[in-house]
Protein backbone atom coordinates (compact mmCIF):
# COMPACT_ATOMS: atom_id res chain seq x y z
CA UNK A 1 0.00 0.00 0.00
CA UNK A 2 1.51 3.51 -0.81
CA UNK A 3 1.73 6.64 1.32
CA UNK A 4 -0.90 8.22 -0.82
CA UNK A 5 -3.36 5.19 -0.56
CA UNK A 6 -2.94 5.12 2.98
CA UNK A 7 -3.99 8.58 3.42
CA UNK A 8 -6.62 7.90 1.46
CA UNK A 9 -7.63 5.03 4.01
CA UNK A 10 -7.49 7.05 6.42
CA UNK A 11 -9.92 9.90 5.46
CA UNK A 12 -12.31 7.23 4.87
CA UNK A 13 -12.00 6.00 7.92
CA UNK A 14 -12.54 9.38 9.72
CA UNK A 15 -15.89 9.55 7.37
CA UNK A 16 -16.93 6.85 8.66
CA UNK A 17 -16.38 7.98 12.83
CA UNK A 18 -18.98 10.34 11.59
CA UNK A 19 -22.59 8.20 11.01
CA UNK A 20 -24.55 10.90 10.07
CA UNK A 21 -25.60 12.06 14.20
CA UNK A 22 -23.52 15.20 14.33
CA UNK A 23 -24.72 15.51 18.22
CA UNK A 24 -23.42 11.89 19.03
CA UNK A 25 -20.15 12.56 16.92
CA UNK A 26 -19.06 15.96 18.97
CA UNK A 27 -20.24 13.94 21.97
CA UNK A 28 -17.78 11.59 21.26
CA UNK A 29 -15.08 13.93 20.61
CA UNK A 30 -15.33 15.99 23.26
CA UNK A 31 -15.22 13.40 25.43
CA UNK A 32 -12.32 11.84 23.99
CA UNK A 33 -10.82 15.15 24.11
CA UNK A 34 -11.08 15.95 27.59
CA UNK A 35 -9.95 11.98 28.64
CA UNK A 36 -6.52 13.27 26.35
CA UNK A 37 -6.37 16.43 28.13
CA UNK A 38 -6.62 15.09 31.19
CA UNK A 39 -3.41 12.94 30.32
CA UNK A 40 -5.69 9.38 31.50
CA UNK A 41 -6.04 6.65 29.76
CA UNK A 42 -9.50 4.74 29.21
CA UNK A 43 -8.28 2.38 31.80
CA UNK A 44 -7.23 4.77 34.29
CA UNK A 45 -10.93 6.36 34.13
CA UNK A 46 -12.44 3.26 34.01
CA UNK A 47 -11.05 1.98 36.92
CA UNK A 48 -11.72 5.63 38.74
CA UNK A 49 -15.05 5.03 37.98
CA UNK A 50 -15.21 1.87 39.46
CA UNK A 51 -15.99 0.30 35.53
CA UNK A 52 -14.55 -2.74 33.97
CA UNK A 53 -12.67 -0.87 31.04
CA UNK A 54 -15.04 -2.30 27.89
CA UNK A 55 -18.11 -0.40 29.82
CA UNK A 56 -16.42 2.85 29.64
CA UNK A 57 -15.23 3.11 26.05
CA UNK A 58 -19.05 1.84 25.14
CA UNK A 59 -19.64 5.32 27.21
CA UNK A 60 -17.11 7.06 25.58
CA UNK A 61 -18.32 5.68 22.08
CA UNK A 62 -22.16 6.52 22.61
CA UNK A 63 -21.65 9.33 25.68
CA UNK A 64 -25.62 9.81 24.75
CA UNK A 65 -26.02 6.69 26.72
CA UNK A 66 -23.95 7.76 30.06
CA UNK A 67 -25.59 7.75 33.26
CA UNK A 68 -25.88 11.65 34.90
CA UNK A 69 -24.13 9.96 38.07
CA UNK A 70 -21.09 9.22 35.74
CA UNK A 71 -21.04 12.34 33.89
CA UNK A 72 -21.30 13.93 37.77
CA UNK A 73 -17.96 12.32 38.13
CA UNK A 74 -16.17 12.94 35.10
CA UNK A 75 -16.73 16.10 35.38
CA UNK A 76 -14.32 16.04 38.85
CA UNK A 77 -11.82 13.35 37.03
CA UNK A 78 -11.48 15.65 33.95
CA UNK A 79 -11.32 18.98 36.30
CA UNK A 80 -13.83 20.42 33.88
CA UNK A 81 -17.47 22.04 33.83
CA UNK A 82 -20.49 20.48 32.50
CA UNK A 83 -19.93 22.91 29.39
CA UNK A 84 -16.89 21.58 28.35
CA UNK A 85 -18.91 18.14 27.72
CA UNK A 86 -21.43 20.01 25.65
CA UNK A 87 -18.96 22.05 22.89
CA UNK A 88 -20.00 22.24 19.58
CA UNK A 89 -23.59 19.98 20.68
Amino acid sequence: MTLNQMKGAKKIMKWFEFDGDAENYYLRKNFKSLRVKAGLKQEDVANRLGLYRSTFVKYENNPKSIPIRLLLKLRFIYNCDYNAFFNDV
